[in-house]
């Protein structure tokens, strides 16, 4: 487990995050899950952590059901996708003049996924802010902004945040998409194509591979990732527990 700190602050509790769960291959896994999982909760509870996040494979049911056990509540279920961009043709950050916050704000406002929006022990308005500050967060410290327009309007906005300690292990430039978001009224009308084409190009810039996770409901946004090549690798159900 370790302790989330931005959270912690953000949410006003001690918070935590399961990083690491592994069994012997050889052991049954209803048994081995529900002798860890209460293990777990003590140490939590040692720690003094209120609000735990866990993201599990798809395919770990008996890991699921345990945590469900342990009063952990399923709040997301994610497709993982990888996408090289080592080949494909590179171009440098667009300078862009925008209102980042203005934007944000806006669009966040008619944003349907995400796993704090499906938490029920978080408002909706505090969900939008998680997202908001996070990503000024990022961007604060050097996060890659993409921004298509429609006119002169921004019209879609992605952030790529680069993995240095993933790097560092793999011996090349790893990345996440951390938002890609439409702005409203604009959703259907190729932006998001052109905006993830335009993130991966300036992207390339600055790492070889990208990681993405969205939604397993979210259609539009799995066609746009396996329509531009990017390779499905993994599925993954995130999983939130609140003490008390």
């Amino acid at each position: 487990m370790r302790r989330l700190d931005w959270d912690s602050e953000f949410f006003g509790v001690p918070a935590g995050r399961i990083e690491g769960l592994w069994r012997d291959p050889d052991a049954p896994a209803h048994a081995a899950w529900s002798e860890l999982v209460p293990a777990l909760l003590a140490a939590a509870a040692e720690q003094g952590l209120v609000f735990l996040d866990a993201r599990i494979a798809a395919e770990e049911l008996a890991l699921a059901q345990a945590l469900e056990m342990g009063g952990f509540r399923l709040v997301d279920a994610l497709s993982i996708y990888l996408h090289h961009l080592r080949r494909l043709p590179k171009r440098p950050p667009q300078p862009c003049a925008i209102d980042i916050e203005g934007f944000l704000r806006d669009a966040l406002r008619a944003m349907e996924w995400g796993r704090l929006f499906a938490e029920p022990r978080v408002p909706r308005a505090k969900a939008e802010e998680f997202y908001l500050r996070t990503s000024l967060h990022y961007l604060a410290r050097g996060a890659a902004l993409t921004v298509v327009r429609d006119g002169t309007e921004p019209a879609g906005v992605a952030i790529g945040v680069a993995d240095e300690e993933g790097s560092r292990l793999a011996g090349a430039r790893l990345g996440q998409l951390w938002l890609f978001i439409v702005a409203p009224g604009r959703q259907g009308k190729g932006v998001g194509k052109r905006l993830f084409n335009q993130f991966c190009a300036e992207f390339s810039s600055l790492v070889d591979v990208v990681e993405i996770g969205t939604q397993i409901q979210h259609g539009a946004a799995n066609r746009i990732y396996r329509s531009a090549g990017a390779l499905p690798v993994a599925h993954a159900l995130t999983f939130h527990r609140w003490a008390g």
